[in-house]
């Protein structure tokens, strides 16, 4: 449900003694300004994007930093956010968590995107004053050609940035059913078809390493644009599209059965590796998927525990007890289970218990800031003593320097993936890595 917010004042308004930025304005001030901006448009052509943007994490700042410390960080994320946006939008703080911003004047539903994409990677880059770092999340809602009430905007995107929440992206755009796809995601969504209909989709495979051995004996499958294509995909948008229509459960199944195809032409090849594959919040609330990967499986004769399922901690708040009952299922066919990004979503400790899980993996961006950040040190630690008291496995996410592997080799964590290991590679190209490691004296 949106949270209104009461009064319309903007934090560090004046009214609260601090100077509104150039381009901030309270919330009531922010709305007058969408209006007047939808009003005042120049043709059909010409759309404004409504964006709510949740940091998501200002009640772990308080508690590291302190209220006047976080108070500090967040006039620091305005100030950001100020210089990010262009002349002609606005943004509006409404609570400690939330602030909405106004695009007006889009040529293409598309530029809403690529702001939403840069603010959410701008204010994911750790603050050097501060022990912890934002895992912001934007939802994104456009006007009609045909309408010009900007109050109907504000729930969409509160409905998307609650979606946006278990993406990868971290931005959600809102859909009404009733309008249809917005023309930009319907381009997008007829290029990914297009590309799963022709095959062009890649796979690569990102090593994970055991951090007690150096050995190379699991790796993430992710889903690649075709290389040298001028329409360049991300990761994570490819998979927003597809998670988000109909074409979900092809996409899910090109995944999972060009994976177990290269796993078949890895074992021929003497690579020993375990395989994991990323599972979409609807096809984990799907009762068949179970189905869905024992006949995969069995198709190209891969051992289930070759096969980990990786699921995102977000997707699981939907509806815990249908997802404990297909996760219970899948880990009896002897597939492997790991919740992905762990400490990024919302799931208690008491649904955590439930969950059949054998291994967690945490987000880089608790990795990433840990040897500059006490605080999300020792959140990383208490993560896996957390996992190895449920006798979980740890995988670290966003590993890109040595002094970071070897401060979680200290820490007591099982694997590590990331830059400093090696990037995401094409299945030939990994299969050369990992024979090449295999070669290396111990």
């Amino acid at each position: 449900m949106r949270r209104t917010p009461a009064p319309f004042l903007a934090l560090g308004s004046e009214q609260g003694g601090v100077r509104l930025r150039a381009r901030e304005l309270d919330a009531r001030a922010l709305l007058d300004y969408a209006a007047s901006a939808s009003s005042n448009r120049s043709g059909p052509s010409e759309t404004l994007a409504f964006l709510v943007l949740d940091l998501r994490r200002p009640d772990r700042l308080d508690a590291l930093m302190g209220k006047a410390a976080a108070a500090a960080r967040y006039q620091r994320v305005l100030d950001r956010l100020d210089a990010l946006v262009r002349s002609a939008d606005r943004f509006a703080p409404v609570s400690h968590n939330e602030i909405w911003l106004v695009l007006p004047g889009l040529g293409t539903a598309a530029l809403a995107v690529l702001a939403a994409i840069r603010m959410v990677q701008e204010l994911r880059i750790p603050d050097p004053a501060a022990e912890a770092c934002f895992r912001p999340c934007i939802g994104i809602a456009y006007l009609t050609e045909d309408s010009h009430d900007v109050s109907q905007l504000v729930p969409m995107a509160d409905a998307a940035c609650q979606l946006a929440a278990s993406t990868e992206g971290g931005y959600w755009i809102h859909e009404p059913r009733q309008s249809g796809m917005p023309a930009s995601d319907s381009e997008l969504l007829n290029r990914v078809r297009d590309a799963l209909k022709t095959n062009a989709l890649e796979m690569h495979y990102q090593p994970q390493i055991d951090l007690r051995t150096g050995r190379c004996g699991s790796a993430e499958a992710l889903v690649r644009w075709p290389a040298g294509d001028a329409n360049d995909m991300s990761t994570a948008l490819i998979a927003q599209v597809a998670e988000s229509t109909e074409i979900n459960h092809a996409f899910t199944m090109f995944v999972l059965n060009t994976s177990l195809r290269h796993a078949v032409g890895f074992r021929r090849a003497g690579v020993a590796v375990r395989l994991s594959v990323n599972v979409s919040a609807a096809m984990l609330n799907d009762d068949e998927l179970p189905e869905i990967l024992a006949q995969s499986l069995d198709a190209w004769s891969v051992p289930p525990d070759q096969l980990t399922v990786e699921v995102t901690e977000g997707t699981l708040v939907t509806d815990v007890k249908r997802s404990a009952q297909v996760l219970d299922r899948v880990q009896r066919l002897g597939v492997r289970l790991a919740m992905d990004d762990f400490g990024t979503g919302y799931s208690s400790l008491a649904q955590f218990k439930r969950l059949p899980f054998d291994e967690i993996k945490i987000d880089k961006l608790f990795v990433q800031n840990m040897l500059r950040s006490p605080g999300d040190a020792r959140i990383v630690k208490a993560m896996v003593d957390l996992a190895h008291n449920f006798g979980l496995a740890v995988v670290a996410e966003g590993v890109e320097d040595t002094p970071t592997l070897e401060r979680l080799r200290d820490l007591g964590c099982d694997l590590a993936q990331g830059y400093i290991i090696s990037k995401a590679l094409p299945e030939a190209a990994f299969q050369a890595w990992w024979l090449g490691l295999v070669a290396q004296p111990e």
